[in-house]
C-alpha cells in the first residue's frame, strides 16, 4: 500500500474501526458529488461474490455471467 494512502488515514488505533469510517467518509464525498476517491461499489462486490462461488464449486475456469446493469 502507497505511503501516501496510509499517511491519509485518519489515526485510530482500531485499525478496522479506521478503515471503515474512511470508506464511508469516501462514500458519502462520491454521493455529494465532491470527488470520486476510488473506493470499492456494489458492482465490486457481485464481481467478488460471483468469484467466490465459482472456487467454491471447484468448476475450474469459468465465464462470469454478465452482470444486470450491463447493456452490452
Amino acid at each position: 500500500m502507497p505511503q501516501q494512502f496510509i499517511d491519509a488515514l485518519p489515526k485510530r488505533e482500531d485499525a478496522v474501526f479506521r478503515d471503515w469510517n474512511q470508506l464511508f467518509r469516501e462514500f458519502v464525498a462520491d454521493v455529494r458529488g465532491e470527488g470520486f476517491a476510488g473506493h470499492l461499489t456494489l458492482r465490486d462486490g457481485w464481481v467478488d461474490n460471483e468469484i467466490i462461488d465459482v472456487v467454491r464449486s471447484r468448476k475450474g475456469w469459468t465465464v462470469l455471467p454478465k452482470h444486470p446493469d450491463d447493456s452490452t
